[in-house]
């Protein structure tokens, strides 16, 4: 019997029917190359397979890569990558690639922090996420769960969420709900270092106006002010007033603290 470990966050698919129909919602078209990120007992990976695609699979997971290398034997199409996927190596294909993964909830916000990175040689991604994790992400600005890694994905994505999933879509299944998101690339500029340092900062404090957050961080008040003006926002707007795109342009504005 094969059993999840609880240290990796391991919730796997609970039926081949589901895996099937999550591809099915990818819109793979023929040849697709796919990197598949944590790829467990190789439901999500099997349903990859038969619609034609390229995979390579990174599974952290010693007793699970072994057995896809069982699979992937009898497939020249499944290549897989035992490892990390924010220090395993891989080889980037010289189509756009088509990411996925059932991310293990301790790990999402680095995966998706990695997968920020490297943006522009998706075509998308396609990530089971924790129903909380997903509503953040795709939180449009002013709402509650509006934040940091809001902002951070929506610099370089454009968020969907596709479809939400009970725990006993899981096997074992988790404590909470989660959801099936899509991230489509966005034709924008990357964000600076500097542009993420102050939306680190602006969202720290969040309760306090972005002139009295960002203070805490070394930026004068009245140069905050000058930004905030900029983009026709009030001198007491918080960070959660501003738009992905007004976030990065007022970001940019400021000048780098020391």
């Amino acid at each position: 019997m094969v059993r999840a470990k609880k240290k990796w966050g391991q919730h796997w698919l609970a039926s081949r029917g589901l895996a099937d129909r999550l591809v099915d919602r990818m819109e793979l078209g023929p040849a697709a190359e796919v990197v598949e990120i944590g790829p467990g007992t190789g439901l999500l990976t099997r349903a990859l397979l038969e619609q034609g695609a390229r995979v390579t699979a990174i599974e952290i997971d010693p007793e699970r890569a072994n057995d896809l290398r069982d699979h992937a034997a009898n497939n020249s199409r499944l290549r897989v990558v035992e490892g990390d996927v924010l220090e395993a190596p891989i080889e980037w294909p010289s189509v756009a690639v088509r990411l996925v993964g059932n991310l293990p909830y301790n790990a999402s916000g680095p995966i998706l922090g990695w997968t920020c990175s490297h943006a522009q040689e998706l075509q998308d991604a396609h990530f089971m996420l924790q129903l909380e994790v997903a509503e953040r992400v795709a939180a449009v600005h002013g709402n509650r769960v509006y934040g940091a890694l809001s902002v951070h994905v929506q610099w370089h994505f454009e968020v969907k969420l596709l479809q939400k999933l009970p725990p006993g879509a899981f096997r074992p299944p988790p404590k909470v709900d989660s959801a099936f998101v899509r991230l489509t690339p966005r034709d924008a500029v990357a964000p600076s270092a500097h542009a993420q340092r102050v939306l680190r900062a602006g969202f720290a404090h969040r309760r306090k106006t972005l002139r009295k957050a960002l203070a805490h961080a070394g930026w004068a008040p009245d140069v905050v002010a000058e930004g905030l003006a900029g983009e026709a926002l009030a001198e007491d707007a918080r960070a959660e007033a501003l738009a992905p795109d007004v976030w990065l342009r007022f970001a940019e504005s400021l000048p780098r603290a020391s």
